[in-house]
């Protein structure tokens, strides 16, 4: 399934809400070297702000319940290109 990666110029604390949003969705948080330290589920349609806990680079937003089958857990490595590093 498709999912939405958000990429940020730093790392710094990073926090998601769910206004308007009818899907559930997890979201996994990733520092720069690709190391995801923390991951929720968010319910849809909440005000709460899920936060990264950490200063994290990247937010990986898909269906959920796509992370645990998979096998992907806080402490897993997410394989990040290069070309995000030299994007314009």
């Amino acid at each position: 399934d498709p999912g939405m990666l958000f990429v940020f110029s730093d790392e710094s604390v990073r926090s998601f809400w769910m206004k308007n949003t009818i899907t559930p969705l997890d979201i996994a948080f990733a520092r720069a070297n690709g190391t995801i330290v923390k991951i929720w589920q968010m319910p849809p349609l909440t005000l709460r702000t899920f936060s990264s806990i950490e200063p994290v680079m990247f937010a990986l937003e898909v269906k959920q319940g796509t992370f645990a089958p998979l096998g992907i857990n806080e402490g897993a490595e997410m394989e990040i290109p290069e070309t995000v590093f030299t994007a314009e």
